[in-house]
């Protein structure tokens, strides 16, 4: 099996820089990459640089928010898996099309290793 491509969005630079250092070590991933706008995001995507993309929740790039209608045009790309992460005070939430909550880095793991 080849190594999945992960990308990391988000505005902010230690939730790229920590999730880039928690996923460094998973097997099946590619070392991952960061970027801070949805634009550069979808440009990679459509590249083909990135099998799985990682938004954090909440995060506001180019003044808005994400939202599910922001990154509709990443959903609907084939082969392409969204998983948007959001840190809290109850620890890490993963979505995956659904709200798996009370998750860890290692169900984040997982949900990049299963389908969605």
């Amino acid at each position: 099996m080849s190594d999945k491509k992960v990308l990391i969005v988000s505005s902010n630079g230690l939730f790229r820089e920590g999730l880039k250092h928690v996923l460094a070590g998973t097997a099946d991933l590619d070392q991952a990459q960061n970027v801070c706008t949805l634009q550069e995001a979808e440009e990679l995507v459509s590249l083909g640089q990135a099998d799985i993309v990682i938004f954090a929740s909440g995060d506001k790039m180019e003044g808005a928010e994400i939202s599910a209608s922001s990154i509709s045009p990443l959903l609907s790309r084939p082969g392409v898996r969204v998983i948007v992460a959001s840190l809290n005070e109850a620890g890490l939430t993963v979505y995956r099309r659904e709200l798996v909550d009370g998750t860890s880095v290692d169900d984040l793991v997982a949900a990049l290793s299963n389908g969605c």
